[in-house]
């Protein structure tokens, strides 16, 4: 495995730190190249790409290394982004190393392969794609204005990108459910004309009908939500591809 300049300059620094109360104040190159030799041996445990992956998520991406993914068992978010994470610290150290070998035959020296080999390398080529069931269910709470609490963008342009496209589709929404509205209740008029049930032109009537039709609603979508539950643990959290699927 490589690591990266700010890796090796930290090791710089516990050179010169060694050797800050040095009498003589010179240090020959032999004792510089075995000093480093040996920081990067400790090191050699340590993801390359450690630094550029450190509390990645993946709310809206999948990464599995597909080859040697045989089952994905039934974890935890943290435990999934642990795996997920690693799988794209494999991938970069793998690119890395092509791309270094690439570049050498190339006729590179040594270290200006390594600059642009860690400039290039990829850590999420051939194995991440988008989720699209998150990242549905996360415009979905964007746009209906529900926003149940679903982990948002960090960065600037993404929190600008959902902030206007968000604006525009809550109106859009908006007018979608308003138009549905009228159909709903041109429906159900009709409905109470033709069966005489004049009890719901009454407000007070009307409004506790209509409240006790959303809580009914609720509730059958928990019920569903119970259910799917219960399948998902006990029938199919064996299969990687539906769990993958399914996962949000």
């Amino acid at each position: 495995r490589y690591i990266s300049k700010i890796s090796l300059q930290s090791c710089f620094d516990k050179f010169e730190e060694q050797n800050r109360s040095s009498i003589s104040g010179l240090t020959n190159y032999t004792d510089v190249k075995d000093f480093l030799n040996e920081c990067v041996s400790s090191q050699e445990n340590e993801p390359a790409s450690e630094e550029f992956t450190t509390g990645m998520t993946f709310d809206w991406i999948k990464c599995e290394d597909q080859a040697k993914t045989s089952t994905v068992y039934n974890v935890s978010r943290t435990d999934l982004n642990y795996i997920q994470t690693t799988a794209v610290h494999l991938n970069w150290n793998e690119s890395f190393t092509l791309l270094k070998d690439k570049y050498l035959e190339e006729g590179m020296s040594e270290d200006d392969a390594i600059d642009k080999a860690r400039d290039n390398a990829s850590g999420t080529k051939d194995i991440c794609e988008v989720n699209t069931v998150s990242g549905a269910l996360f415009w979905f709470t964007v746009m209906s204005t529900i926003g149940y609490g679903h982990a948002a963008p960090v960065t600037v342009s993404g929190r600008l990108l959902v902030g206007i496209m968000g604006f525009f589709s809550i109106m859009c929404f908006a007018i979608v459910v308003s138009e549905a509205s009228i159909i709903t209740i041109t429906i159900f008029d009709d409905m109470f004309e033709r069966i005489r049930f004049k009890r719901l032109k009454k407000r007070l009537t009307s409004l506790i009908f209509w409240i006790l039709m959303i809580g009914v609603s609720f509730s059958v979508a928990m019920v569903f939500t119970f259910l799917y539950r219960r399948l998902y643990k006990n029938v199919w959290r064996n299969s990687r591809r539906l769990s993958g699927v399914l996962w949000w």
